[in-house]
């Protein structure tokens, strides 16, 4: 879709364990993985002889949404929050559920009514 920039890239660092960082680009996505506070002390080129980055298998869907009146794509939720991004953007931001529509990207618990017993029927 067209201004949906984000992919998930898969970090494995020796010694840390992996990672699922959402970023534009490879480079962004291990700059990303680096700023992390375990690796406070290596310098950039340490961590990249460390670090394995490739594409997630698992893409995220490109769901159009509006956050506050605005478009914008649905990135996930935490049962709080829905995590979003905006058209052209790289910078995942997070929103109020009851400022996200349509009502099916929300929390279930911030859902109407009709829409709960309609998704619990499922």
């Amino acid at each position: 879709m067209k201004g949906f920039l984000i992919r998930r890239w898969d970090v494995t660092v020796q010694h840390w364990g992996n990672a699922v960082i959402l970023a534009v680009t490879r480079g962004k996505a291990l700059a990303n993985a680096w700023r992390s506070d375990a690796f406070e002390g290596y310098s950039f080129k340490e961590f990249l002889g460390m670090a394995r980055c490739r594409l997630s298998e698992t893409q995220l869907p490109a769901v159009p949404i509006t956050v506050g009146g605005e478009p914008a794509f649905y990135i996930d939720h935490n049962r709080a929050y829905v995590e979003f991004v905006r058209p052209g953007s790289e910078h995942v931001r997070s929103a109020h559920p009851y400022d996200v529509l349509p009502e099916r990207c929300r929390p279930l618990a911030y859902r109407t009514s009709p829409a709960r017993l309609q998704e619990e029927d499922k």
